[in-house]
């Protein structure tokens, strides 16, 4: 019997979290998405039952258990105690780094995909000093998980605007910022010029006539630092928000870092990109639908703090993010030709990663492939943690100068860099250009004649800036997997949609109504 389905988008709820906890554990996560179907819906499974998710990967969870499950115990592994007696820390992997060094600064816990658990009597800055790898200690807050069923529309972006903008990212004026960077000596966050290094970048925004510029202050261990943040205002929805970040922080192991850190790649490239972007923007008149925000953050390098801050600033705020594009690492290329770039994928945003790899192939000459799942080593991170949307760019080949005072403009490659600037810029664009978060009309049903189907559904509309807004159309959607690829019908004004399979026997059919907002 031929199934036909009707299927609607829908938000994932965010769990709510009020269980008593003991320890934390790690739960083996391929196990628990052989049960559930897939990772997103194990873990979101696990919340369900109690479980706080505090990270994870492709093959493991942690979690803080729960101290009486909702269903039968989970087999899991003692981690430490709720809450633990040291700092716990994520530590990423980095190629030539022997795990046995962090012997010397605390206990290795578990070792995960890209990441090893660190326990340790140190704090932030302590452990700055002494280890090369990037870090994040774990927060203890579970997170807020979301799915990308329903958050991303299969809109195509219009492929001449795009084309037009990427045409003029120009790898000489990325050179220029990521010189000015480095000329001023050390962006180390302990550095007393953290002020001045705000006010450089803040300066570049306002030279190119963008009038919305601040600096965020936040604390971290007794100092002021900043975030510089730049907005260009949307025309249609200037309260949501594509956040286009990279810190601008360095440091140097090998030199004294209060002198002379670089950072040229790591990550005057993430600051050059947010520079370059809003350049070619700016220069083109350019107006996005949504608001789009340039954000470089200060501190990531003691553990992602800036972005943690804004990212909680955010969300305590209300603020509608769309998605957050992350740029860290991105001028490493010795390879005069075959240029490939990592995307660093987050679970939940999928959908989002997988455009951002169709768009990087459509408009630059790179190939795209996927890294580690939820990195949890840069400042897209923090606001995935907080259940927004992130894609974050890498350098396929990671720099051997990482961390240190040959971390210059030399070392780097300009025109490689200028290239995932152009994948990023198209991503920005075609995401902030998308219409709302697309309505699933009411009343949907379907009625068969032979081959012959009519999907049916109510008008609907949408309150836009305390406005009704009609929808200028209906576009209808149809695959033959509920979560594959859709394909676009057609879009009518109508409340009917009449549809003949090309395929006369079909398997089976799922449908997907959205609404048009222009």
């Amino acid at each position: 019997m031929k199934k036909f389905i009707l299927l609607t988008l829908f938000y994932l709820p965010i769990i709510a979290f009020c269980f008593a906890r003991t320890n934390i554990v790690v739960i083996s996560a391929e196990e628990i998405a052989s049960q559930s179907g897939s990772l997103n819906d194990a873990v979101t499974s696990l919340a369900g039952q109690g479980y706080g998710i505090l990270h994870y990967d492709r093959h493991y969870i942690l979690a803080i258990a729960p101290e009486i499950p909702n269903t039968p115990m989970i087999e899991a592994s003692f981690l430490s105690e709720y809450p633990p007696a040291e700092n716990i820390y994520l530590v990423g992997k980095i190629p030539g780094f022997a795990r046995e060094s962090l012997d010397k600064v605390g206990k290795v816990l578990w070792e995960m995909d890209a990441t090893y658990v660190l326990e340790s009597g140190l704090d932030d800055l302590e452990l700055q000093g002494v280890l090369r790898n990037p870090f994040a200690r774990l927060s203890l807050e579970p997170l807020r998980l979301s799915s990308d069923r329903g958050k991303i529309s299969l809109w195509e972006a219009d492929r001449s605007v795009i084309t037009n903008l990427v045409s003029t990212v120009s790898a000489d004026s990325i050179l220029v910022r990521l010189q000015g960077l480095q000329d001023l000596q050390t962006r180390y966050a302990m550095a007393e010029n953290r002020l001045q290094v705000a006010q450089w970048i803040q300066q570049r925004f306002l030279d190119l006539g963008i009038a919305d510029v601040d600096l965020q202050p936040f604390t971290y261990q007794s100092t002021t630092q900043y975030n510089v943040v730049a907005t260009i205002p949307g025309t249609t929805y200037p309260n949501e928000y594509v956040i286009v970040g990279g810190h601008h922080d360095s440091r140097s192991n090998d030199t004294n870092p209060l002198a002379f850190a670089p950072g040229a790649d790591d990550n005057g490239s993430g600051t050059a990109a947010t520079l370059e972007m809003a350049r070619v923007l700016a220069q083109n008149g350019y107006q996005p639908k949504c608001s789009i925000r340039f954000v470089t953050f200060a501190a990531e390098e003691f553990g992602l703090w800036g972005s943690k801050f804004y990212a909680q600033d955010a969300l305590n705020a209300g603020q509608s993010i769309r998605l957050m594009i992350n740029h860290d690492m991105i001028a490493n290329e010795p390879d005069p030709e075959d240029w490939q770039v990592r995307l660093m994928p987050y679970d939940g945003s999928y959908a989002f990663s997988d455009y951002a790899t169709q768009l990087t192939e459509q408009f630059t000459n790179l190939d795209a492939y996927y890294g580690s799942l939820n990195s949890g080593s840069s400042d897209s991170y923090p606001f995935w943690q907080r259940g927004y949307h992130a894609i974050y760019f890498f350098e396929s080949v990671f720099s051997p100068y990482y961390h240190s005072s040959q971390d210059i403009i030399a070392n780097c490659n300009p025109a490689y860099c200028a290239d995932v600037i152009k994948a990023s810029l198209a991503c920005a664009v075609a995401f902030a250009d998308q219409p709302a978060v697309p309505t699933a009309p009411e009343g949907l049903a379907i009625t068969r004649n032979g081959l012959d189907f009519q999907i049916t559904w109510s008008a609907v509309t949408e309150s836009v800036l305390g406005a009704l807004v009609v929808p200028s159309g209906y576009n209808v959607y149809a695959s033959s997997l509920p979560d594959g690829d859709f394909m676009l019908l057609g879009t009518t004004p109508n409340l009917f949609f009449n549809y003949t399979p090309t395929d006369p026997e079909p398997d089976r059919l799922f449908f997907k109504v959205q609404a048009v907002l222009e």
